[in-house]
């Protein structure tokens, strides 16, 4: 487990989709965690609002400007599908986490974009998931 749930004060989520880790990540926080779930697709904020959890945050917003909207996050856990961004919007996302926290972790489908995220952070674990469908990759990292 990356996230050490029992000190965690404020877990942001960018990407959320239709909250399958939301709900996780809910039912493992501490009563005085605070959940932040970004996400800019409509439909898909439609159904995180169907979670009702009063520790949980709904931003319907862009990751790109994350650091608008979050000043301090413990972690940042990302279902972003990095690899089909632009290269710009890529590393405009990348900084953003940055700024935002010291822990980030992101849920991957493939290796395409490691270099990137190497540039703005430590890979301090990379997991294959081979049980979720697809395969997935769990990256653990460090603020460089």
């Amino acid at each position: 487990e990356p996230i050490n749930f029992s000190k965690t004060k404020h877990i942001v989520e960018v990407g959320a989709g239709t909250g399958v880790f939301t709900k996780k990540i809910l039912k493992k926080m501490g009563k005085n965690c605070r959940l932040t779930v970004v996400e800019i697709n409509k439909e898909f904020c439609d159904e995180l609002k169907k979670i009702k959890d009063k520790r949980m945050t709904l931003i319907e917003g862009d990751a790109q400007h994350l650091s608008k909207n979050i000043s301090f996050a413990d972690v940042v856990v990302s279902g972003l599908p990095l690899a089909g961004f632009s290269k710009k919007d890529r590393h405009t996302i990348l900084s953003e986490i940055q700024k935002t926290t010291k822990q980030y972790i992101q849920f991957h489908y493939s290796t395409l974009t490691e270099k990137d995220i190497k540039q703005y952070f430590q890979i301090e674990n990379k997991k294959n998931v081979l049980l979720n469908v697809p395969p997935a990759i769990v990256y653990s990292c460090k603020r460089k």
